[in-house]
């Protein structure tokens, strides 16, 4: 009996081991599926947090985007504004010199014309006195 009882306890040993194996086995499957799951759950987080750094990064370049892009008109615009000012300076003091020309030839034209008066004034006097010797 000592034979037959080792092997009854090989078989109960045996089965033991084989019914142990397969709970091993089957928890060592459950941690490898639970790890694979943390694994693909860590891949898609690590994915979701890269996504938000990009779009972040996107809204920051294109932020600074509009705002160079604001700047560059504003300062488009503020050298316009300059060369608007400049050409209407230019034309007001052009305007300012004309009219100083036409008050110069007005006070010319008038001088002239007192001139001419007296000329006319002297001419009179002239003839009045060479016609006095002549007749005498």
């Amino acid at each position: 009996m000592n034979d037959g009882l080792w092997i009854i306890v090989s078989i109960l040993l045996g089965s033991a081991g084989v019914i142990g194996g397969y709970f091993l086995r089957v928890k060592q499957h459950e941690k490898s599926i639970l790890t694979s799951r943390e694994t693909a759950k860590k891949i898609v987080e690590d994915g979701q947090k890269e996504a938000e750094k990009v779009k972040k990064e996107a809204i920051l370049e294109a932020r600074q985007d509009i705002f160079n892009q604001k700047r560059e008109f504003e300062r488009d615009m503020k050298e316009r504004k300059q060369i608007v000012i400049d050409l209407e300076t230019k034309i007001t003091q052009r305007d300012e010199m004309l009219n100083r020309r036409a008050a110069n030839l007005d006070k010319r034209e008038e001088f002239l014309g007192q001139k001419e008066i007296k000329l006319d004034e002297k001419k009179q006097e002239l003839e009045q006195l060479n016609s006095r010797f002549v007749f005498k």
